[in-house]
């Protein structure tokens, strides 16, 4: 099982979130699977893995403010995954998610 989520860098640029929602059961890695808004931008959600949504966050749906405030505590599905589980996805340690947004930062600031 697999709780998915926004990291509290994305969390901070959406800031606020105004609308969420998951529209799939099943679907496979980089497939749409619902979509947000924010103040600044309307965007969809990709599945980072493959497989089936088991269980969906409401209280994260009905008030997705919530990821702007706690991201770590405000999953917003869980995820039964197919056996390979694409693991270049998946950030499981705060300390990575850290070192993973500082890396992005850099990029973006390169412009690449």
């Amino acid at each position: 099982m697999v709780k998915i989520g926004m990291d509290p860098f994305f969390a901070r640029m959406t800031n606020p979130l105004t609308a969420l929602n998951v529209t799939k059961k099943q679907v496979k890695s980089g497939e749409e699977i619902g979509s947000f808004e924010s103040s600044k931008f309307v965007s969809k959600i990709y599945s980072p893995i493959s497989g089936d949504i088991i269980a969906v966050n409401d209280k994260v749906l009905s008030n997705p403010q919530k990821i702007n405030e706690n991201p770590y505590d405000s999953w917003i599905f869980v995820m039964k995954s197919d056996k390979n589980v694409e693991e270049k996805y998946i950030i499981e340690d705060k300390d990575k998610v850290f070192k993973w947004i500082n890396k992005e930062i850099k990029r973006l600031e390169a412009g690449n």
